[in-house]
């Protein structure tokens, strides 16, 4: 990896510790004469994790959904809309979740080894009364709904299959949506609280709702469905302040996560 000089951007020699164009001081090829390594700011681990973020998951299943609509149609004559939406989804949320896994394969460890007990245990009876409350929205309305409305029609309608053929089936749909919460918690989690907490002079309630209203724009922009709103605004505060209150366990957020997802496939499947 190149370093360059922050004032003039002149790419430095190993032991380059001040510029040699400009004289500017390099803090990042001082740390490399002491140490034999540069550690990356959380700054730059989340621009990282939001760049593939946008090109592997938002624009990545934009294109899967176009380039599955053409050969949908060209193969039975008609546009299946479910077809597309959970093809794309499995597609974009595997190659995703692989990225971040290569990426932070070093750091797996301490996303899930934090926490005492007790805080677990209070995580653990506060997601129980989330999933109960995403459950409960999803059946008020349509308006404020876990998973998008197409799918949870599908999955109501008495046709869907658990492994079966055609244009989607149940199995495909939880596996989906399962790799989507790990992506979205190492992401929202992991990477947008930390920058905020280390990068920033914001307090604990400002990096709360600010990473939940984050977390749930970019979920709203994957998931391509307005119907989620609501409840994911919900469940990012949430899982955000579980977090915090962990000491930075992600394990446990994503642990809560797949279980409303499965409750609710369970729930709608007919």
């Amino acid at each position: 990896m190149k370093i360059r000089c922050k004032k003039c951007f002149h790419v430095l020699k190993p032991q380059e510790e001040y510029c040699t164009s400009c004289g500017e001081h390099s803090s990042e090829i001082e740390q490399l004469m002491k140490t034999g390594y540069v550690e990356v700011s959380e700054k730059d681990k989340l621009k990282t994790a939001l760049f593939v973020y946008l090109f592997s998951a938002i624009i990545g299943n934009g294109i899967y959904m176009i380039i599955l609509g053409i050969i949908q149609k060209e193969a039975i004559n008609t546009y299946v809309d479910l077809f597309c939406q959970s093809h794309s989804l499995l597609i974009s949320s595997i190659i995703t979740l692989a990225i971040y896994l290569i990426l932070y394969r070093k750091e797996l460890k301490d996303m899930v080894l934090t926490g005492t007990g007790k805080q677990l245990a209070s995580a653990s009876i506060i997601g129980v009364l989330l999933i109960a409350t995403c459950i409960l929205f999803s059946l008020l309305s349509e308006a404020t709904r876990v998973l998008p409305l197409n799918i949870t029609t599908y999955l109501s309608s008495g046709a869907a299959t658990l492994f079966g053929e055609g244009d989607t089936n149940v199995f495909k749909i939880l596996i989906s949506y399962i790799f989507v919460a790990v992506v979205q918690e190492i992401v929202f989690r992991r990477r947008v609280i930390d920058a905020l907490d280390n990068e920033t002079l914001w307090g604990e309630t400002a990096i709360l709702i600010g990473s939940a209203l984050l977390g749930t724009f970019l979920d709203l922009m994957w998931n391509m469905s307005l119907n989620i709103i609501i409840v994911s605004l919900i469940m990012n505060l949430t899982l955000s302040g579980i977090y915090m209150y962990t000491n930075r366990n992600v394990g446990i957020t994503i642990l809560i996560r797949i279980l409303l997802i499965v409750s609710i496939v369970v729930l709608y499947y007919k």
